[in-house]
């Protein structure tokens, strides 16, 4: 043991003859500074659950000395607001600062490569994150349920970035994801309901389920060719989104059955009117399937339609979704067939 201040630290002397801190006292509370050397050996580690749940700790100066810090280290520190990783540390280990409720705003040093799994889980007041370029991974959870955090920055060098990773971040209104990162995996945004605007690059090749599943302020994304693969329900719960790609593209049939609007690159999708199946053109599907809702309502039932598409189903404006609706649609699509590119104030007028 070793004694900082009124707080005992436990730590174990290794073959190298460096030095890890592997335990203290749970009632630390206040300020604390780890020591560099003990006995004339420099201190390299914070051990696994070396402070977990030491929750009256307030501030922690890490040593230049550490190059690991442990999973769990400084886990359910719920009082912890400030502290200092030194540049050296390579990995920042699993749940290591999980729970810390206080703490709002980290810098991540340049000698950082991987954020391990939950490293940041439940951080509830990070508010910001500085991450350097040379972080190549970031894992499973690993900033989940950080209400607070409002902006991140992910750096060109990462890779891969785990499923769930920003889960539940609410506050999260943009991301710019780099074009290093080949996949977006799965739930990776779930449930980021201030999110209004992502980009995609040109390589990422699949994006998993749930991955923005409730972002519901999420109005526009665009969706490259390199895009292949869309997993169930990616974005369920994107009520008010425009999925905008190429024709004929992993988007546009992504969006065509998942009736999700589509628009295609370049283009103004204002122009939504009976577009019920959301590929960006009026047709005599979209027509059947304003008949079906009205069948649907006719017979008491309820139209298997979102509220985006009951709005563009009802054409005429009268505030239900009639035959003469689904009667407007197939003629709009008769006379642009035909030649005659008639607008709906025309043919309404009509």
């Amino acid at each position: 043991r070793v004694g900082t201040g009124t707080t005992q630290l436990e730590y174990e002397v290794y073959n190298d003859d460096t030095v890890g801190i592997t335990n203290c006292d749970n009632d630390a509370a206040g300020e604390l500074e780890i020591p560099a050397e003990i006995d004339r050996k420099p201190v390299t580690s914070i051990g696994d659950c070396a402070f977990f749940s030491c929750s009256s700790l307030t501030e922690v100066t890490i040593p230049d000395s550490v190059t690991s810090i442990g999973g769990g280290a400084f886990g359910d520190c719920s009082s912890l607001t400030t502290i200092m990783i030194p540049n050296g540390v390579t990995s920042i280990g699993g749940e290591s600062f999980s729970d810390c409720t206080s703490l709002t705003e980290i810098t991540i040093p340049n000698s950082v490569i991987s954020i391990e799994d939950y490293a940041f889980k439940s951080c509830s007041d990070l508010a910001k994150i500085i991450m350097p370029g040379k972080v190549t991974s970031i894992g499973e959870y690993s900033f989940a349920d950080c209400t607070s955090l409002t902006e991140i920055t992910i750096p060109d060098s990462v890779t891969s970035i785990g499923d769930n990773a920003f889960f539940g971040c609410s506050s999260l209104t943009k991301l710019t994801i780099p074009d290093s990162v080949t996949s977006i995996g799965n739930q990776v945004f779930l449930n980021c309901n201030s999110l209004t605007e992502i980009t995609i690059p040109d390589s990422v090749t699949s994006i998993g389920y749930y991955a923005f599943y409730c972002c519901s302020s999420l109005t526009k994304i665009t969706i490259p060719d390199s895009v292949t693969s869309i997993e169930e329900d990616a974005f369920s719960g994107c009520d008010n989104l425009t999925i905008y790609g190429n024709a004929d593209s992993c988007a546009q049939q992504y969006a065509t059955e998942n009736n999700i609007k589509f628009a295609l690159i370049g283009t103004d999708p204002t122009v939504s009117k009976g577009d019920l199946d959301g590929d960006g053109v009026i047709s005599i599907d979209d027509a059947y399937q304003a008949l079906l809702a009205y069948s649907s309502i006719s017979a008491g039932g309820t139209p298997n339609l979102t509220e985006a598409q009951k709005k563009f189903a009802d054409v005429d404006k009268d505030g239900e979704i009639t035959i003469n609706d689904a009667f407007y649609i197939l003629r709009y699509y008769a006379e642009h067939s035909a030649g005659n590119p008639v607008s709906w104030e025309e043919l309404l007028g009509a």
